[in-house]
């Protein structure tokens, strides 16, 4: 049968058993489903027929089998459906165990560490980063005070920082002790030997607080940070040797005095005759009103002032090797006298006339504004001065 009569075969026809025998490979073969959307071929869905049905016929040289040839590949399929290959756990690399192994080093080496570690507990002992051991602890009072209390602190060993909480009526002190040595100076000084004397007088009207150093003479570090809170008013009266003064918020007159500290004032209004003086720091002060009289004084350290000027005073800056830079609001009043034996002089204020009368010196005058006026005076010796306008 050639092959346009094997399109118009009858469906029912079964080709004969006779050539299996010729192909027994054929036999093994699952069976192969009929060709789809095929009139001739009533559609069984997922059914298969027998392994007879699609055996080779003798069709002069054409096969039944050629026919579905391309059937062949999807039967092997099948095959292979049912036998899935297991995939294959990947193994890990020699680099993830090293990784591990270090992480597993480092936990050790760190809880060794801390068990042999002093406990942390008051007074603190700390001892990170392989840095030379410390002990601290942290003494706080508060006294009740007058309505405009006189503070006065002397603290040679640390920095004293006043702020302002306008609801209190007290004031309140807070000491950080700390020593930082060898494990000898810890055991040769105690805490206690940072003395803070703390007293008040009876009404109220003052509290005194000084620092007496007990320790030993050959202690690498020790130091006593003061944090004060007071009410917004209050005169004070701040004494350190080598760490800075800060003063945030208050009113009143006030003598800050450092030696090789900063002194930095914030928001706050000095009254009556106010000092600050530092030799080798510098002096800010920011947002502040001056009123009375006041003298700003660094030795080499420079001196900044931005604020506005009470009409009535007098008021003194001066640096030595530094410079003066003061920022006034283009409304003050005030007549001003700068000189500097070898710097310059620079102002934003048209009154304030520049001259140099011989070949180093510079001098700047003028009379900005109305009377009542202030008197600004301004001194350098080989540093520059500034007197700017508020933007």
């Amino acid at each position: 049968m050639d092959d346009q009569e094997m399109q118009f075969a009858d469906p029912a026809w079964q080709p004969s058993q006779q050539s299996a025998g010729n192909h027994p490979q054929l036999q093994e073969q699952h069976a192969l489903p009929p060709p789809m959307n095929d009139p001739l071929y009533p559609q069984q869905q997922e059914q298969f027929g027998p392994p007879s049905q699609y055996e080779k016929v003798d069709t002069g040289g054409t096969s039944y089998e050629t026919g579905y040839r391309g059937f062949n590949g999807y039967t092997n399929n099948s095959q292979q459906i049912g036998t899935s290959r297991p995939q294959l756990r990947k193994k890990r690399g020699p680099w993830a165990w090293i990784i591990v192994g270090i992480i597993i080093l480092l936990l050790i080496n760190g809880f060794a560490q801390a068990n042999h570690s002093p406990p942390l507990s008051p007074p603190f002992y700390s001892n990170f980063d392989n840095r030379a051991p410390s002990i601290g602890d942290q003494i706080s009072q508060s006294y009740n005070i007058g309505v405009h209390p006189t503070i006065t602190i002397a603290d040679p060993l640390g920095n004293i920082n006043v702020q302002v909480d306008p609801n209190a009526h007290e004031v309140t002190i807070q000491a950080n002790r700390q020593i930082n040595g060898s494990q000898h100076d810890l055991n040769s000084n105690n805490l206690n030997d940072l003395q803070v004397n703390t007293v008040p007088s009876n009404n109220g009207d003052t509290l005194t607080v000084n620092v007496v150093d007990n320790t030993q003479p050959d202690l690498s570090s020790r130091s006593v940070d003061f944090v004060v809170t007071v009410p917004s008013s209050a005169d004070l009266n701040l004494t350190t040797t080598s760490n800075d003064i800060t003063v945030n918020g208050i009113s009143g007159h006030m003598t800050l005095a450092t030696d090789s500290g900063n002194i930095n004032l914030s928001q706050a209004t000095l009254t009556g005759e106010s000092s600050l003086n530092t030799n080798s720091g510098s002096i800010e002060a920011r947002q502040t009103t001056l009123g009375g009289h006041s003298i700003f004084k660094s030795d080499s350290g420079d001196v900044t002032f931005d604020g506005s000027l009470n009409s009535q005073g007098l008021y003194h800056f001066e640096s030595n090797s530094g410079t003066v830079d003061v920022t006034l609001p283009n409304n003050s009043s005030f007549h001003t006298h700068a000189t500097t034996n070898s710097g310059s002089i620079d102002s934003d204020f048209p009154e304030v006339k520049i001259s140099s009368p011989d070949n180093n010196s510079t001098v700047a005058t003028g009379d900005v504004g109305n009377a009542p006026s202030a008197t600004l005076d301004i001194k350098t010796d080989s540093g520059t001065i500034s007197i700017h306008q508020a933007q």
